[in-house]
């Protein structure tokens, strides 16, 4: 059985850090790459879209 995908909704003193970074903080086991691949692969959605490595994020996003 497949697990259902992590969710993060980004908090007001998390605002403005890029999504690469606000991923390496909510998943300290996974590298840097790892994170940056995902993103780059479009498997990683901010508020419904494709997220981009050096887009800053806004407090009350969900990042998927």
């Amino acid at each position: 059985m497949q697990e259902p995908p992590l969710s993060f909704e980004v908090r007001q003193a998390e605002e403005s850090q890029r999504l690469d970074a606000f991923l390496r903080a909510h998943l300290p086991g996974v590298s840097m790459g790892a994170i940056r691949r995902v993103i780059e692969l479009g498997q990683v959605m901010v508020d419904g879209r494709p997220g981009k490595k050096g887009q800053r994020l806004r407090a009350g996003q969900r990042v998927l």
